[in-house]
């Protein structure tokens, strides 16, 4: 595992995810490990939210978009609806928040072993601390 772990840092899709992470804070980079750790579902190619599953990504899942939308009595019908919902819930914690498409991002990290790699990262940015600390 160490090998591998090294040799991801130098990889483009590893800044880039990493860089998506780094907009959390600790309390929301904790949420997103356990919910990866726990095998829930979520939708981690090609959208942001997956109304038939009902599923969202792991920026989404971190700032818990669900409880959160579910809290103010607002529904989701499309990807489009909840990309916006995302960005809005992020900027509440991080006002420099945006969505970290990893579309076209050259390198192998994050392609075939996703839920590992995004726990690895996860875990990379809590240990080393690099998570947003605004306001704590």
């Amino acid at each position: 595992m160490v090998e591998r772990h090294l040799c991801s840092r130098n990889d483009p899709r590893y800044t880039a995810l990493r860089r998506g992470l780094e907009q959390l804070n600790r309390h929301q980079l904790a949420v997103l490990e356990k919910h990866v750790e726990s095998g829930s579902p979520m939708v981690v190619d090609g959208c942001n939210y997956d109304p038939a599953s009902r599923t969202w990504c792991p920026l989404a899942v971190a700032l818990e978009v669900e409880r959160v939308l579910r809290d103010e009595c607002i529904a989701v019908g499309t990807d489009e609806e909840a990309k916006e919902y995302i960005v809005n819930i992020g900027a509440r914690t991080n006002p420099k928040f945006g969505l970290n498409p990893m579309h076209g991002v050259v390198g192998s990290f994050f392609t075939e072993s996703r839920r590992d790699d995004l726990l690895q990262a996860c875990r990379d940015v809590l240990d080393e601390k690099t998570y947003y600390h605004g306001g704590y």
